[in-house]
């Protein structure tokens, strides 16, 4: 795969804006990605802290000073070596503007070409070159990760493209003695953690002549005995190991990824644009960034929108637009709201007016339960006076006793009226008490 996905000038002004967001390792990431997807083959990353020697490693199994190596940490890029069988040399890299660059196939000069102090400086380079190597396998060289950042960031950005996780076969680990730290140990354990799958191997080196073969596995034993990694030890006079190494790495199975390299690469490529995006929108919505114009223009089409969706005015549009639709939405909602509460209060006082009538027709009964005899009883002891002086004293008497039966019913309905006064009285008192407390829930605007 080539950066042909977008012209010259877009893939400048990503590199811009990834400057401008503090994405510094979007340049890296974004050319290893479309280094490694021209190599077919097995590819190895090789990874450590820095300065335990892992360039020199390379350069041992390459059989020449491919890689530069110094007092101080010398690779800033990522770096391929192998042999793709032909006979020809070839060389290419990206810059630090992702654009493609053709090397020198030369060792001396192509190790010129790519150190840290490089006239162009280049972040991802590939030197197909004669090699002990078997062809197809390719070792990749990566910026050592700094101590300090290994326990407070993630491997990915801490010297080691995450891409490689996508993009490799295997990993080799490399530590040195003296100078191995606990850094190391969690650096081997972090890879092996954010690359579970991928076969991990460790080269334990003897970074003086004073570290004995002997010291080498004392060194490995105690430290690195939990590790389920195969370990491989070498000294200056001992390098037998490294021959062993490459028969495992030459031994892996197929590639993982074989015609889908191009496919795999291309997908992390968009990943990292996708993630450039979600960065420059949460800046510019947070007011951080205010991207140039002379950026703007040249971007792909997919950020130019998220930009445009995203400026200034825009942001301001939208904002008033989502006011507009909250307020709209909280009229409705008070509305709603409103005719709901109306419709509890005509319901509460509905019950309040029947409550109000059920008592006073409870009252009422309990008013009239009086023992009369009626006019009825009064009008026939008046015509019993015909029959004088039987007739109205045989009538008195009956009605003596009438009266009486009266008066026992109306004791005996007495209690049952005064209980149902009684009722409808407390459920007269909880209905206005309802429609009180419906009352100071009254929506508000």
């Amino acid at each position: 795969m080539s950066n042909e996905r977008y012209s010259r000038s877009e893939t400048t002004a990503l590199c811009e804006l990834a400057s401008l967001l503090g994405k510094s390792d979007f340049v890296l990431e974004y050319a290893s990605a479309l280094l490694l997807a021209s190599l077919a083959g097995r590819r190895v990353a090789v990874v450590g802290i820095v300065k335990r020697g892992k360039s020199t490693l390379i350069n041992v199994l390459i059989g020449a000073e491919v890689t530069p190596v110094g007092m101080l940490p010398e690779t800033a890029a990522v770096l391929a070596f192998g042999t793709s069988g032909t006979e020809r040399i070839s060389a290419h890299g990206f810059d630090e503007s992702l654009r493609r660059r053709a090397l020198p196939g030369s060792a001396r000069r192509f190790r010129g070409s790519v150190k840290r102090e490089g006239r162009r400086k280049i972040v991802a380079g590939v030197l197909d070159c004669k090699s002990p190597l078997p062809p197809g396998l390719w070792l990749i060289d990566t910026p050592g990760s700094m101590e300090s950042e290994v326990g407070k960031r993630s491997v990915g950005v801490s010297g080691v493209p995450k891409s490689l996780g996508q993009l490799i076969d295997a990993v080799v680990v490399v530590v040195g003695i003296p100078g191995f730290s606990s850094s190391d140990l969690k650096l081997t354990r972090e890879i092996q953690q954010l690359h579970i799958g991928i076969p991990t191997f460790v080269v334990v080196k003897a970074l003086d002549s004073s570290v004995s073969m002997s010291d080498l596995v004392e060194y490995s034993k105690l430290y690195l005995g939990d590790l389920s990694a195969v370990t491989f030890l070498q000294t200056d006079d001992d390098q037998s190991a490294l021959g062993l190494l490459v028969d495992r790495l030459a031994s892996l199975p197929n590639p993982r990824h074989g015609q889908d390299a191009a496919r795999t690469s291309d997908g992390v490529c968009q990943s990292l644009v996708d993630d450039l995006e979600t960065c420059m929108v949460e800046q510019l919505r947070n007011r951080l960034i205010m991207v140039p114009r002379g950026i703007r223009r040249r971007l792909p089409e997919q950020l130019r929108t998220a930009l445009k969706a995203n400026n200034p005015r825009s942001l301001r549009k939208k904002e008033k637009t989502l006011r507009k639709a909250a307020e709209s939405k909280a009229r409705l909602e008070y509305r709603a709201g409103l005719k709901k509460w109306k419709d509890q209060e005509s319901v509460l006082k509905s019950a309040v007016y029947n409550a109000e009538q059920e008592l006073k027709h409870s009252k009422v009964a309990l008013k009239k339960n009086v023992p009369l005899l009626g006019c009825s009883y009064w009008v026939i002891f008046a015509l019993s006076f015909i029959l004088f002086p039987v007739g109205p004293v045989v009538w008195a008497i009956y009605g003596f006793l009438k009266e009486t039966d009266l008066e026992k019913e109306s004791e005996a309905r007495a209690p049952s009226l005064e209980s149902k006064v009684t009722r409808s009285e407390n459920v007269l008192r909880d209905a206005i008490a309802r429609l009180e407390n419906h009352k100071t829930r009254r929506p508000l605007k």
